[in-house]
């Protein structure tokens, strides 16, 4: 009996310790899976299909030089964390370009509020970023900036991706980086599929977006200027 006992205990202590294969917390959900540093620079290196990039919460490596600091910035972008990209701001942002907020595209009913709301509302404050960052750094932005190999870009100081398309258009982006400025330059060129009544292929709507940041210190990405061109 009391062997019986002893087999069914031990078979109840496997069971409940072996179930499952992942950790959970206290409320039963999974813990995330945490990515190191390393872990999380390679994937945010990835240049090939990026649609097979897994969802996950992307760590933030030191900072010691503004490569590293690119990089935070792209996994800012992928992670939708705004509280972090805040951190490439200076507010409220006096955009010399006049651009960024013509890519959040405020509506009028928007406008008349932040006219009440700011006392300069041409000025682009904590709350636009927090409301329309997809409309300034959009998915095909997102796309070709992490398909740039950071290491490539300090070595040699330009490089621009691989057209990427969808049924709007095509994408690409250029991407400078001048040491005698100290300065970051992230042009995203932005063609369509216009046609004329033969078949062929317009120019009409295409355009640059053209981001400026400016390196503190050899250390710190901070935008300066939008401008678009075309």
């Amino acid at each position: 009996m009391l062997k019986g006992i002893f087999y069914a205990c031990a078979i109840l202590l496997i069971l409940t310790s072996g179930c499952g294969g992942k950790p959970e917390d206290r409320t039963g959900n999974q813990q995330k899976k945490t990515i190191d540093s390393n872990e999380a620079t390679k994937v945010a290196e990835v240049t090939d299909n990026v649609s097979n990039i897994k969802k996950e919460v992307l760590s933030y490596i030191e900072v010691k030089t503004w490569i590293d600091d690119f990089r935070n910035f792209r996994m800012a972008i992928y992670n939708n964390d705004v509280p972090k990209l805040e951190t490439y701001f200076d507010f409220p942002f006096d955009d010399k370009g006049n651009s960024i907020l013509g890519l959040c595209s405020i509506s009028d009913n928007d406008w008349a509020a932040r006219n009440k709301q700011f006392n300069n509302p041409d000025l682009f404050y904590k709350a636009d970023l927090a409301k329309y960052y997809k409309n300034i750094f959009d998915k095909n932005f997102t796309a070709l900036l992490l398909k740039v190999k950071s290491d490539q870009l300090f070595s040699k100081q330009h490089l621009q991706t691989k057209i990427i398309k969808d049924n709007d258009g095509a994408y690409q982006l250029f991407v400078d980086y001048s040491e005698v400025e100290n300065t970051l330059t992230l042009n995203f060129a932005i063609s369509n599929n216009f046609k004329d009544e033969n078949g062929e292929y317009v120019s009409e709507g295409e355009h640059n977006i053209i981001y400026h940041f400016k390196i503190i210190n050899d250390k710190k990405l901070i935008l300066v200027r939008v401008d678009m061109a075309g």
